[in-house]
């Protein structure tokens, strides 16, 4: 019985960081509120998609406003490129893996809604009205395959789906550095 008590306790702080509470502490809002640190990976998001402008403090469902802009690949490795020597901060396109770390609606249910940056985007309109998508977002990985080259990793936020599309598609952007 001794035994079984010891290994319970022993595995009683894995379950506790599988816990969806324990997200609240993996990222830390700065600037702000317009980044958002990864104590985990070590690395800074932007808060909003391109195109939308974080309101910090407030609560994570309104803290992205306006209308995500939608790229083309090569137009989001533009804008990376943009943002970045406007802002002297080395933000660029994540990596398939990075995006993959970001958590989602369907590893963590209802606690998405805890996040910095929740896995669904509220779009508000001119006349407040708000809409929940599930958006795919543009990584810096072509997709190597004999199958279906000239195609490039992206990532739905909503469900930690990835997959490749060929780089005409329009999909959102979050950079990172």
């Amino acid at each position: 019985m001794r035994r079984l008590l010891a290994i319970w306790i022993g595995f009683f702080p894995l379950l506790a960081a599988c816990s969806s509470d324990t997200t609240d502490l993996r990222f830390e809002v700065q600037s702000q509120g317009a980044e958002v640190l990864d104590k985990v990976t070590g690395l800074t998001w932007q808060m909003c998609p391109q195109g939308m402008g974080s309101v910090w403090p407030a609560r994570p469902e309104q803290a992205c406003l306006g209308t995500a802009d939608t790229y083309t690949w090569d137009a989001a490795l533009a804008r990376a490129q943009v943002v970045a020597g406007q802002s002297g901060k080395a933000w660029r396109l994540p990596t398939v893996q990075e995006l993959s770390s970001l958590p989602t609606d369907a590893a963590h249910g209802p606690s998405w809604a805890k996040q910095p940056f929740p896995a669904h985007l509220m779009l508000v309109d001119s006349d407040r009205i708000s809409t929940y998508v599930s958006p795919n977002f543009w990584s810096s990985n072509a997709y190597d395959s004999d199958i279906a080259r000239n195609s490039i990793w992206f990532v739905s936020l909503g469900t930690g789906f990835t997959s490749n599309q060929p780089p005409i598609q329009k999909m959102y952007l979050r950079l990172v550095r």
